[in-house]
C-alpha cells in the first residue's frame, strides 16, 4: 500500500506590476547578508553537473514554489555530500503586489543571516552562499530524509520512546534558534532532517564518533523572522495543522511560543501517525475563516488528545507535556527553555557500579559541536494549571506562499498577510512537571548560546 502523503496546497504565483523589475533589483541589492553576485553565473543552468565554486550539483532531490534542492558534492572530495537550495529570484519576486515581493525578497536573506547566525547540532549547517543574477544558491548539511518520510514507516505512529527521542534534540535546536533571537515559524515534519537512526539519536557512549551519532536537525528558515527585540509579530505564515491558534485569533502573538506550539503538533504527528493525525488534528484548520469555530474546534481537539481518547493512548507524563505545548493561551503556553527542562526528556541510566541510577538529561557543548549527558540535581514537585481560552477576531484574507523543498520531499506552507495592531508583550510563566516528577532547576543563559557568525 502506497504511504499516506498529506495534500499539497494549490495555487500560483502571479508576475509582479509592470514597471517594477528596477525596484525589485535594486531591493536584491540592497540586502545585508547576501554575497556579491558572481558575474561568472550569469545565464546558469541550473543542472546536474554544474560547478558552483568548490561544489558540483550531482542530482536533483526536490523541487518546491521558489527553490529547487539538488545534493553535490566538494570537487576535491566527493564523498561529503551536501544539500544545495536554489532559489530562483524570479520566483521568489514573481508577485502581483510589489510590496509583498519586496517582502519575499527580504526573507531570502532573513534566512541566510538566521542560517549563520546558528552553530548547534541541532539546527542544519549552512556551508556556502552564492548568489548569481538569476539565483541564490545555499550550500547546506544533507540529512538521510526529512522525519515525515521517516514516519511512512510508522503507520500507526511511533513509541513514546522514539518521540522522546526526537523532541529532546529539537527541542534544543529549537532553543538554540530562539537564544540566537530567530523564531522558525514553519515547523512540522518536513522541516525536520533525519540523520542515522533511532538508537542513535540519543547516543551518549564519549567513544562514538560524533560524524556517525545519529540526530535530527531543523531546517528551512525561509519563513522564519528576527524576534531578537522581543516584540510580537503580526504576519501570518505556516502550515495548516501546525500553525499556532493565536496567528488567526490574536492581532499578533509572540514567535517563540507559537513555535512551541509547532513542535508540540510534530510531537503529536509522531505518537499519532500520518492518517491519525490529519483525520483527528487537522479538520480545525478547515476553519481558517471563522475564527470562532476554529477556536472551539482546537479546543475540543486538544482535549480529545489530552484525554488519551486516541490511537495513542499517551503516558500521563505524555498527557501533560501535552498541556505545556498545546495550551490555547500563548501566554500559559511553555517557552522552549523550560521544555528542555521538562522531567520527561531525563534519561535515567545505571551507573558503574550497577543497582543505583543516575538522573541524565541530554545537553549540547557548543566548543565540540556534540551532544553530551549531564547529571542534574533532584527536583521539587509543582502543580498543575488550567486551560484559558482565547478571543475572537476578524476573519483574515488568505495569500499563498511555497515553502522549498527539503530532503527528498517537496511541501508548501501557507502565507496569510495582514495588517494587525501588535498586542502587548506575554510574560513567561513555569512549565509544570508531571506528579511525581519534579520542577527543573534554572539553567544559565549561556548553556547553549554560542556566538553569532560574523
Amino acid at each position: 500500500m502506497a504511504p499516506f502523503r498529506r495534500p499539497r496546497p494549490a495555487g500560483a504565483t502571479k508576475p509582479a506590476p509592470d514597471g517594477a523589475a528596477s525596484t525589485l533589483l535594486s531591493t536584491w541589492q540592497q540586502q545585508k547578508h547576501l554575497p556579491p553576485i558572481d558575474p561568472k553565473l550569469s545565464g546558469e543552468q541550473v543542472r546536474r553537473g554544474m560547478n558552483l565554486g568548490r561544489f558540483e550539483l550531482t542530482r536533483k532531490l526536490g523541487e518546491g514554489e521558489f527553490a529547487q534542492v539538488f545534493e553535490c558534492v566538494e570537487r576535491e572530495d566527493r564523498s561529503k555530500k551536501f544539500a544545495c537550495k536554489a532559489i530562483r529570484k524570479e520566483r521568489v519576486q514573481r508577485h502581483a503586489s510589489l510590496h509583498k515581493a519586496k517582502r519575499n525578497i527580504k526573507r531570502v536573506d532573513t534566512e541566510v543571516r538566521a542560517l549563520k547566525r546558528f552553530s548547534h547540532a541541532a539546527v542544519v549547517r549552512l556551508y556556502d552562499v552564492i548568489q548569481s543574477p538569476q539565483h541564490v544558491y545555499l550550500v547546506l548539511e544533507r540529512g538521510d530524509r526529512d522525519l515525515y518520510a521517516f514516519l511512512d514507516d510508522y503507520k500507526d505512529g511511533c513509541t513514546e520512546d522514539v518521540v522522546r527521542s526526537v523532541m529532546r534534540i529539537a527541542a534544543l535546536g529549537l532553543r538554540h534558534c530562539h537564544a540566537q533571537g530567530i523564531a522558525h515559524r514553519d515547523l512540522k515534519p518536513e522541516n525536520v532532517l533525519v540523520m542515522g537512526t533511532p538508537d542513535t539519536w540519543a547516543a551518549h557512549e564519549q567513544n562514538v564518533d560524533p560524524r556517525k551519532r545519529g540526530v535530527v536537525k531543523l531546517c528551512d528558515f525561509g519563513l522564519c523572522a528576527d524576534v531578537s527585540s522581543g516584540e510580537n509579530l503580526t504576519d501570518f505564515v505556516g502550515s495548516p495543522g501546525f500553525f499556532a491558534p493565536e496567528l488567526l485569533l490574536a492581532k499578533s502573538y509572540c514567535g517563540k511560543r507559537a513555535d512551541v506550539w509547532s513542535l508540540g503538533c510534530v510531537m503529536l504527528e509522531m505518537l499519532l501517525g500520518h492518517e491519525v493525525f490529519t483525520n483527528l488534528w487537522c479538520p480545525p484548520y478547515d476553519h481558517l475563516h471563522d475564527d470562532e469555530a476554529f477556536r472551539d474546534a482546537v479546543s475540543e481537539t486538544v482535549l480529545q488528545v489530552k484525554l488519551g481518547s486516541t490511537q495513542c493512548a499517551p503516558s500521563p507524563a505524555l498527557r501533560m507535556l501535552v498541556e505545556q505545548l498545546l495550551d490555547l493561551e500563548p501566554a500559559r503556553r511553555a517557552t522552549v527553555d523550560q521544555l528542555c527542562e521538562a522531567a520527561y526528556f531525563d534519561l535515567v541510566l545505571p551507573n558503574a557500579e550497577g543497582g543505583a541510577r543516575k538522573l541524565l538529561r541530554l545537553t549540547y557543548d557548543s566548543a565540540r559541536r556534540s551532544f553530551s549527558d549531564t547529571p542534574m540535581p533532584h527536583r521539587r514537585p509543582c502543580g498543575r494549571r488550567k486551560r484559558v481560552t482565547l478571543s475572537r477576531i476578524d476573519s483574515t484574507e488568505s495569500d499563498k506562499l511555497g515553502a522549498a523543498a527539503r530532503g527528498l520531499r517537496v511541501q508548501t506552507s501557507v502565507d496569510l498577510s495582514r495588517p494587525r495592531e501588535p498586542d502587548s508583550p506575554t510574560s513567561p510563566s513555569p512549565i509544570h512537571a508531571p506528579e511525581g516528577l519534579a520542577e527543573p532547576p534554572t539553567r544559565p543563559a549561556s548553556f547553549d548560546a554560542v556566538p553569532a557568525a560574523a
